[in-house]
């Protein structure tokens, strides 16, 4: 068995969907984090992906963007677990959310509306 490569075919598989749906912001981090499991076969493909796609104008700009997005709906998920439990800090949460996210989101609109409905 080739070091690391189920791993890297996994990832660069994934990075590979996120392309054919239309996200390659989310398809840049996917690559670069299978192109640092060489010796892999895939590794090295995903390596060779994420150096093209690193020529695209403003990739970099849109994974950023995605990243926060990503972080942004993790955080949300968090909020909505621990609100029975804590609401004042699922409402942090959620106010950082709607804070971080841009105004015409989803994810914005949604956290707005559970600080809303969570009005101590």
């Amino acid at each position: 068995m080739i070091l690391n490569e189920p791993e890297a075919k996994t990832l660069l598989e994934a990075g590979r969907q996120h392309e054919a749906e239309g996200h390659p912001c989310c398809a840049y981090w996917v690559y670069r984090q299978a192109s640092q499991l060489a010796p892999a076969p895939s590794a090295y493909k995903a390596q060779a992906r994420f150096e093209e796609l690193q020529k695209v104008p403003n990739i970099l700009a849109l994974a950023e963007a995605c990243r926060e997005m990503q972080q942004c709906h993790k955080l949300y998920a968090r909020g909505e677990r621990i609100l029975p439990l804590d609401p004042q800090r699922a409402r942090e949460l959620f106010a950082e959310v709607a804070r971080r996210t841009p105004a015409d989101s989803e994810i914005h609109r949604a956290a707005q509306r559970q600080l809303d409905a969570t009005v101590q």
